[in-house]
């Protein structure tokens, strides 16, 4: 008598999924804000653009030409 999955690739075992680990941080106590969100003028992050742009941008800066 054969197996049913002569000849066939067998399928691989699969593992159970580790614990995903929790990211390093400092502690902040609870109904706190961190420092940095504390001290930035903005809630956010900073643009990555800058602070001196403002959008939109004028369609005479754009350099993007559709062809």
């Amino acid at each position: 008598m054969s197996t049913p999955h002569a000849g066939r690739p067998q399928p691989r075992p699969r593992r159970k999924a580790e614990p995903a680990e929790e990211p390093a941080r400092n502690p902040v106590k609870p109904g706190r804000l961190p420092v940095n969100e504390f001290l930035y003028f903005r809630a956010g992050a900073a643009s990555p653009f800058g602070d001196d742009v403002t959008f939109p941008l004028p369609t005479t800066s754009l350099t993007y030409r559709h062809s």
